[in-house]
């Protein structure tokens, strides 16, 4: 199968690859070899996805401004989730797999209970977009990064915002470790930069910059 449109993201989980180009497209890999099992066809042009820690589910997010949870097996939309007023540019799971996190151009990043599809908490950013959202590991903490220089670290629970770290550009990616000791973020004109958690301490924020 020839890919005729651009590629704009790659989601590995075991042998599922995941390839977005305007459309979703599910792979195998069988030994060197990938073939094309199926196309989730979403409204989109689809700009994210990002697969459930068990491999059942698949979440979407597209320039509709909706986000689609697919069940893999079935390749069906299982919860349409409205919301967003903007484009969906981001979408992640806790590690539990109870919650999805989106965060959108209308400067909003919205929590989702995974079985319901219901909403649960809303937060404004003050950056004009949000490019970027990871769960650390124990899902205390949600780490947002935009289209301004800065790197939000809030706690999942309350909600509240407790280090900001700044950035001489916008953020395009954010990633914890497995362990939750490291946050990486791909920073515009900069590189990759990293921040080390204080996992030693109950508030778990990062020391600082590198």
């Amino acid at each position: 199968m020839q890919l005729r449109s651009s590629l704009n993201a790659v989601v590995v989980i075991g042998l599922l690859l995941v390839v977005v180009a305007g459309v979703v497209v599910l792979w195998r890999g069988k030994g060197r070899a990938t073939d094309a099992t199926g196309t989730l066809l979403d409204r989109g042009p689809t700009l994210c996805v990002a697969f459930s820690p068990d491999g059942r589910r698949l979440a979407s997010g597209s320039s509709d401004t909706k986000v689609r949870l697919w069940d893999v097996r079935s390749r069906r939309v299982i919860h349409t989730l409205e919301g967003h007023s903007g484009r969906v540019k981001c979408v992640a799971f806790s590690r539990d797999g109870r919650w999805l996190t989106s965060g959108s151009d209308d400067c909003t990043i919205r929590l989702w209970k995974v079985s319901t599809g219901q909403p649960g908490r809303v937060s404004q950013e003050s950056y004009p977009g949000v490019n970027s959202v990871a769960f650390s590991p124990d899902r205390r903490w949600l780490a947002t990064g935009g289209n301004e220089d800065i790197v939000r670290l809030r706690n999942v629970s309350m909600q509240q915002t407790v280090r900001v770290l700044p950035e001489p550009a916008g953020v395009t990616c954010l990633a914890f470790s497995p362990d939750g000791g490291w946050l990486a973020g791909a920073v515009f004109g900069v590189g990759v930069r990293l921040w080390k958690m204080d996992t030693e301490h109950d508030n778990g924020v990062p020391e600082g910059q590198p």
